[in-house]
């Protein structure tokens, strides 16, 4: 990577391995690029299609000159431009997202280069009055959303890591994981959401919150606009880094005043997000949990829980079941899920339709049940959908 100004002065690059060419090695030792090779890019066009907007310019490999190919985007401060930034392609392929991460990087330089040092001090440290804040209830509204207008409808999304700790530290079960080395990771995952993020939408917002990242996505139509891009970040994120991730999107909020609800629904789904299915090893896609998908079932699961973690046992006899003939209320409970259909629940079982009327009649006698009356089958659905599930957990 190359960043230079508008006379084509080197004003930053990244360290070089065996993959440089000789464009970009004459580039940083003469602190600009050569002038044959400019002459070339001003009568391709280059220039013109980098000053006109923030698309991405791919420039083809060049053998004559011994020059690779190339991805280049204008760096913008409105609509004045400030630079350019190069990425010479290496031995790999340039990824499928390269070229919205590029205008993500674009959007940070900007403020980099306007800001000078105070941009890179505080762009995505915790600060008085930032994201977290927001998200707290702390504060009402940001300084750098009001400046910019952003006053649309705007989601929270949260990413958790699962297994950053171990992953960092080579840990084992008789050794502890690093805390550090966990938060070294949580910075270096919330740099990748900033580059995406801001290839977004411009005005998105990424900061650690308590041990987890969270984004502010404005201008969004709905919350499940934000999925795909979500999820092709966090695939890069561990493509790169040694960790393992899930993720949650909240409700759509009409401003970032409301922004707290959307991380508390955010925040909720994530709670129903498995830790990860198993997966081949090449296999890095993240699924996406989104609030507006799983708000029944979040119903469900809390009515479960009230009705199974009571300081009084709603239904005793029904515990009874549960703990001494466990196949029979797993019939029950079958039954129940299936809408009261009895062959759909053989089939599932592998039994015999004559033993799920059997273990139907049991289960009614052996928990006080009238299967015909609504209040009962609905108790007993929650309660033994929570109790079934917390085993399962414990397993």
């Amino acid at each position: 990577v190359t960043i230079e100004d508008m006379a084509a002065r080197v004003i930053a690059y990244s360290r070089s391995g065996d993959e440089v060419d000789v464009l970009r090695r004459l580039s940083i030792l003469g602190r600009s690029g050569p002038e044959d090779y400019l002459a070339l890019l001003r009568t391709w066009g280059v220039y013109d299609r980098l000053a006109a907007s923030e698309e991405v310019v791919e420039i083809a490999e060049h053998p004559e000159s011994g020059v690779r190919r190339r991805l280049a985007v204008g760096v913008f401060a409105g609509t004045r431009q400030l630079g350019v930034i190069w990425v010479q392609q290496g031995t790999h392929e340039f990824g499928p997202h390269a070229r919205q991460a590029l205008i993500g990087a674009a959007r940070i330089t900007a403020e980099h280069l306007v800001g000078g040092a105070s941009a890179f001090a505080t762009r995505g440290n915790p600060r008085p009055g930032g994201l977290a804040d927001l998200l707290s209830g702390r504060v009402a509204d940001l300084p750098e959303l009001a400046a910019r207008g952003s006053r649309a409808p705007c989601a929270v999304a949260v990413v958790a890591v699962v297994d950053a700790a171990e992953a960092a530290s080579g840990a084992n079960e008789t050794e502890p994981s690093d805390p550090a080395a966990r938060r070294l990771l949580l910075g270096e995952l919330t740099s990748i959401l900033k580059l995406h993020a801001a290839g977004f939408r411009r005005n998105a917002l990424v900061e650690v919150v308590e041990d987890q990242v969270c984004l502010l996505l404005p201008a969004l139509e709905s919350a499940g606009s934000a999925s795909a891009f979500l999820a092709a970040a966090l695939a890069d994120a561990q493509r790169h880094l040694p960790l393992t991730v899930r993720a949650a999107i909240g409700p759509l909020v009409a401003q970032p005043a409301d922004a707290r609800r959307s991380l508390l629904g955010a925040e909720r789904a994530l709670s129903l997000a498995g830790a990860g299915a198993a997966r081949s090893e090449d296999d890095r896609s993240v699924p996406i949990t989104l609030f507006d998908s799983v708000r029944t079932r979040l119903v469900t699961e809390a009515a479960s829980r009230a009705a199974a973690t009571g300081q009084d046992p709603a239904l005793p006899a029904l515990d009874r079941l549960i703990e001494g003939q466990p196949a029979i209320a797993r019939t029950l409970l079958s039954y129940l899920e299936s809408g009261g259909q009895v062959a759909p629940t053989a089939v599932e079982l592998g039994v015999h339709v004559t033993t799920v009327r059997y273990r139907l009649r049991r289960a009614a006698e052996v928990a006080e049940l009238d299967l015909s009356d609504a209040d009962d089958r609905l108790a007993a659905q929650l309660i033994l959908r929570f109790a079934f599930r917390a085993r399962e957990i414990k397993a």
